[in-house]
This record gives structure tokens, C-alpha cells and sequence, in this order.
């Protein structure tokens, strides 16, 4: 729910080589249940999110767990 100028700045203290998502409406974060922000999510090859939680805390062994 931060405007896009302010995610640009903290992603530039910490690069995401990943997709990112804005949520300004709010509804999509209050849907997956997003109690803080930043926010990620990894999903596995199906499609379920197997974690979620603050993107700086993402392990490569969470990786690897999701591509398992």
C-alpha cells in the first residue's frame, strides 16, 4: 500500500530480482492475509504459496524447498 516512488527507494537498498506487486486498493493484502510491508510470497510449481513473510528474511533454502 506505498506509493510506487517509495518502493523504488527500498528496493534499491535491497535489489528484488523477483517480480514485484503494488497494492494500493489495499484488498489484494488484506486477501492474503499481509499483516506488515514489505511483504513476500513464494509460491511453489503449482501455484501454493509454501512461504510468506519479509522479503530480506528469504532464504535460498526456502528456494529450493518451493522448487522441490
Amino acid at each position: 500500500d506505498e506509493p510506487s516512488a517509495v518502493i523504488r527507494k527500498f528496493q534499491k537498498k535491497l535489489p528484488m530480482d523477483y517480480p514485484t506487486a503494488t497494492d494500493t486498493g489495499g484488498r489484494l493484502g488484506e486477501k492474503m492475509g499481509v499483516t506488515g510491508i514489505p511483504s513476500a510470497f513464494l509460491a511453489n510449481k503449482e501455484g501454493v504459496i509454501v512461504w510468506q513473510g519479509h522479503p530480506g528474511t528469504l532464504t535460498d533454502a526456502d528456494i529450493e524447498k518451493a522448487l522441490e
